[in-house]
């Protein structure tokens, strides 16, 4: 899939970055990905409009062996 195919900014550059740094990746995967770059987009995003450096809670479960 192009970067163009998709109407989602994050999913869209994403894609475009990976092209650019001449990635492949699996069409499985980008699900993943684009949700965890909202996530950190979104993280970047509050603490630029407040300026608190307390994260919110994570909202993935941590991997514990």
């Amino acid at each position: 899939m192009r970067p163009s195919d998709t109407e989602d900014p994050v999913d869209r550059y994403a894609r475009a970055a990976a092209l650019a740094a001449g990635l492949t990746i699996d069409d499985t995967w980008w699900p993943s990905i684009v949700r965890h770059l909202g996530v950190l987009l979104a993280r970047a995003a509050s603490l630029e409009a407040q300026g608190d450096p307390t994260p919110p809670a994570d909202p993935a479960p941590v991997f514990t062996p």
